[in-house]
């Protein structure tokens, strides 16, 4: 049986949309907050119209409350019909009250001094797949409004539905404002496949996808200052780059594909599934995607390659970031990489087969620094 999956990954530049004022100002070629968020938000339904994604990864979204108040929250991104908006938020102003920083946006985008932000990654997800919390062992079908009634009857699936995302921190210690030490983090999505319009086929087996949503970090001095002073900086930015890639591995995979190994114990005791679940899994497949602030030339990207993570992007020439210094686009740091769980990327028994492709989206509209990514995945699953 084949299965296709279609994603896109997108650094939306959502920072910067903080500083926007609501009329025109600094070097903004928008007029306002509002114009820029509209032609985002076109922009990324025009992607979805064109390509129907089942998956949209974000990164650099934010959410915002004029009055600081959470129930008046409102985001960056209008989720378009049939899609979930779920969100992972990694820095707000009420967590990490960093005076300057917030001040700063405060001031450049003339926000009223009650106003709370926050920032982080997101995903867009088509409402009929079949998502589940990352440690579900799900059946092929049961669909999560059914995994909630069985463990939280009563429950309201929207508000849940949070719970459908984990977010892992990549970073621990102080935030100073700044973005060396700004926190980042791994958003971890899961889907069950075949999906629920998909159960009808004879594979009853289920195939666990994990989506990683992933944005590294990039240290202010690998971009600005004297040439010396950058090779310097982005030395140590790998260091910084390699410790966060290392978390993702031994921290999210290794301990996912261990207690799939392990057979799926829970707190020391031997799993007994219910009626909704099943340990007779498929080996898990691993889809990486994001900004990854790394060349492929780079250590980083050899450290990654060299733990099965394959590159689907063929197009490695086209640059998907725009450099500060002239606004062209020459930086290639956005990724998608494949990950079969515990072999290479060839069928190895596993029980299917998995190719993908993946090209930066260089027609879409110059409202991010960065261009989005689609892949194209294709699974053969054995029958």
């Amino acid at each position: 049986m084949a299965l296709d999956l279609v994603l896109i990954s997108w650094n939306i530049g959502g920072a910067r949309w903080l500083e926007l004022a609501d009329n025109h100002s600094g070097d903004s070629i928008y007029a306002s907050r509002e114009e820029l968020k509209r032609e985002l938000n076109v922009e990324l339904n025009e992607l979805i119209r064109k390509y129907n994604p089942d998956v949209v990864t974000l990164q650099e979204v934010v959410d915002y409350s004029f009055d600081g108040k959470q129930q008046n929250r409102d985001s960056l991104i209008n989720a378009p019909p049939h899609y979930k908006y779920l969100s992972a938020m990694i820095v707000d102003s009420i967590q990490h009250p960093h005076l300057d920083k917030w001040r700063n946006v405060r001031e450049k985008g003339r926000w009223p001094n009650a106003a709370a932000f926050c920032q982080g990654n997101a995903f867009l997800v088509r409402e009929d797949l079949h998502v589940v919390p990352v440690t579900s062992l799900s059946r092929v079908g049961v669909t999560f409004k059914d995994w909630l009634e069985f463990f939280l009857p009563g429950a309201d699936e929207k508000i849940y539905n949070q719970s459908l995302l984990s977010n892992v921190y990549l970073e621990s210690g102080l935030y100073f404002g700044d973005r060396d030490t700004e926190p980042r983090s791994c958003s971890v999505l899961h889907l069950v496949l075949p999906n629920v319009i998909q159960s009808t086929s004879r594979i009853k087996r289920p195939l666990d996808v994990f989506v990683l949503n992933i944005h590294l970090t990039k240290l202010v001095a690998e971009s600005l200052g004297p040439e010396e002073s950058k090779r310097k900086a982005a030395k140590q930015g790998t260091l910084v780059r390699s410790k966060q890639f290392e978390r993702i591995l031994s921290d999210i995979v290794l301990r996912r594909e261990k207690w799939q190994k392990d057979g799926f114990p829970v707190r020391g005791r031997v799993t007994v599934p219910n009626q909704f679940e099943t340990c007779d899994r498929y080996a898990p497949l691993w889809i990486a995607l994001g900004d990854f602030n790394f060349a492929p030339t780079s250590k980083e990207y050899k450290q990654i390659t060299d733990k099965y993570f394959i590159d689907i992007n063929p197009e490695e020439n086209i640059p998907t970031k725009m450099s500060k210094i002239d606004s062209c686009f020459t930086e290639i740091v956005d990724y998608v990489f494949l990950r079969p769980s515990f072999q290479s990327g060839k069928d190895l028994g596993l029980g299917y087969r998995v190719a993908g492709q993946a090209f930066p989206c260089t027609n879409a509209n110059m409202v991010s620094d960065h261009y989005p990514i689609l892949a194209r995945i294709k699974i053969e699953i054995k029958e």
